[in-house]
Order: structure tokens, then sequence, then C-alpha cells
């Protein structure tokens, strides 16, 4: 199932697949990670609506080095920071030591 959301202007964008209790997002590292954490931001409404749908797992793709890595709903509760940064909505950072490389 393809996941959308409703920006601020209305305007409505797909930010990634949910198949089979897994996430897939695709992100550009030298606009989406935040270095001042070393982490990885996924949208935060996005991430409690499929947690409660069953998520168990994110893979995020990036689309500029073709790196692929994973990580676990768990790791994002226990070590997850939440921030938001206007004019974009809240996000939930996960450190990139917490994620796998997927092969």
């Amino acid at each position: 199932m393809k996941i959308r959301i409703t920006q601020d202007d209305r305007q409505k964008r797909i930010v990634g697949e949910f198949v089979d209790e897994i996430f897939y997002t695709n992100r550009k590292r030298s606009k989406h990670f935040m270095r001042k954490l070393q982490a990885w931001g996924i949208d935060a409404k996005v991430f409690d609506e499929l947690k409660e749908r069953g998520l168990k797992r994110v893979v995020l793709k990036d689309v500029e080095s073709n790196k692929k890595v994973k990580a676990e709903v768990q790791d994002f509760e226990k070590y997850g920071k939440f921030l938001h940064f206007k004019p974009y909505r809240a996000q939930i950072f996960l450190n990139e030591d917490y994620w796998k490389e997927v092969d």
C-alpha cells in the first residue's frame, strides 16, 4: 500500500510503501539525514499510524548512494527522538548506529 501525506500546502505526496509489516521509503542523504544527531528520520505521524497496523521494520534506501538500511520498530521506540522543524511535519529520528545494511 502506498503511503501518502498531506503537506501544509495541501499537496499530497507519496512517502513510501507499506508491505508485510515493513515500511519502505527512499531518501536523499544530503537532504534528509540529520547530521547533528547522525540519524535518519521518518514522518512521526506515518510511523504511529503504521505501528497501529503492525509495523515491525523500516527499510530506507539512500537514492544518492543506492545503499539500503533497515531498522526495527523497537529501536525507534527505545532510542528514537521526536523533533519538529517548521514548516515540515514532526519526525522521529534514529541514530544510524541502529540501522543495519541490507544486501
